[in-house]
């Protein structure tokens, strides 16, 4: 996380050997084997390479979340699924990340047996958490 507070170094550093870094950091995230590695390395390859703005919000959501208290007035229900084994980021920018979500309904599930792709290495479980989340969202009274 400290390597995200250095502006020039880390956008140098990211974008260096074709975005090499974050392929590799990408591949070790992700605690199955998963057919669809390759082609999402490339995918995000091709997004960094040609919307460069995507890999410094990315850059710019780690710096804000360590030393700024942003508070966005985000007044939607919002479901936050987190990799319980996570190794990239910590737990507590999990719940810090909660805190910035104004409606009640809003809830942050971790997901076991997952690291950063929880989508993919815990699919049937993010699928049904989403489903849930939605049907009970649906059956909510809404402010409009």
């Amino acid at each position: 996380m400290t390597l995200y507070q250095l502006p020039l170094v880390t956008s140098w550093l990211l974008k260096r050997n074709n975005h090499q870094h974050l392929t590799t950091a990408l591949s070790k995230s992700i605690g199955v084997e998963v057919d669809l590695v390759p082609e999402l390395q490339d995918e995000l390859q091709n997004l960094w390479q040609n919307r460069p703005e995507t890999l410094q919000r990315m850059i710019n959501w780690y710096r804000a979340n360590i030393f700024y208290n942003v508070k966005e007035d985000i007044s939607i229900p919002t479901l936050l699924l987190w990799g319980e084994n996570e190794q990239f980021i910590l737990k507590d920018l999990a719940h810090r990340s909660l805190d910035l979500l104004a409606h009640e309904h809003s809830q942050l599930e971790f997901i076991p047996e997952s690291i950063h792709a929880s989508q993919l290495e815990q699919a049937d479980l993010v699928n049904q958490k989403i489903e849930t989340f939605i049907s009970i969202e649906a059956n909510l009274p809404h402010n409009n």
